[in-house]
């Protein structure tokens, strides 16, 4: 993440966000289960909130973000369609959540690495949100299993 402007680190999770927003949205068409369904739903709705909340701050710090993320940011939360079955169930929705919203937690995490102050705290604040989302669908992943 050497050089990477905080204009551009902020698009990046932008888009990184809506790719996993997408995400959601495609593994709730590959399930039937109400439970799995409403889950993801909520969690695509969080993505886009995210999404706005980083839209937010670029425009607090004064930053006009670029048009185009670089490359690699879409892969933060996401699977490839292959690796979507056909229907997914409540246990396998979870375990691909928590997967995500981890995956997505060291992505922050290595942004505030790359910047100080103001945007730095903003990054590992982002990081500790996803962790917690992690934290809280490990919980309901335990339940589920008894």
């Amino acid at each position: 993440m050497e050089n990477l402007s905080i204009e551009q680190a902020l698009r990046n999770a932008v888009e990184a966000e809506l790719a996993a927003a997408r995400f959601y949205s495609r593994l709730a068409e590959h399930t039937t289960d109400p439970t799995a369904r409403r889950l993801v739903q909520q969690l695509h709705d969080d993505e886009l909130k995210h999404a706005a909340a980083i839209e937010l701050m670029s425009r607090r710090l004064g930053k006009v973000l670029p048009v185009h993320a670089t490359d690699g940011y879409a892969m933060v939360e996401i699977e490839h369609e292959w690796d979507l079955d056909s229907n997914i169930n409540y246990l396998s929705v979870l375990e691909r959540a928590i997967a995500a919203e981890r995956k997505a937690s060291r992505f922050y995490g290595t942004l505030a690495t790359a910047f100080t102050g103001e945007a730095r705290s903003f990054f590992d604040e982002l990081s500790m949100v996803e962790e917690l989302h992690a934290n809280r669908l490990l919980k309901l992943l335990e339940k589920a299993r008894g």
